[in-house]
């Protein structure tokens, strides 16, 4: 019998309509905003979910 490492991977998404005239400027504020916790992905946001398994050597 073999031993097993297995991975749960979430994706958790939300797209935030921003008005900008580059892709610096339309990130930027969006990505401060998650930093300082004022946008948080919750399980509404939740698209998929992956299970990995590597054997143990």
């Amino acid at each position: 019998m073999n031993e097993y490492i297995v991975t749960i991977r979430e994706t958790r998404e939300r797209k935030i309509k921003v008005s900008a005239n580059s892709w610096a400027e339309a990130t930027s504020p969006v990505s401060d905003r998650w930093d300082n916790g004022e946008i948080v992905l919750g399980t509404d946001d939740f698209t998929k979910v992956e299970f990995l398994a590597e054997v143990v050597e």
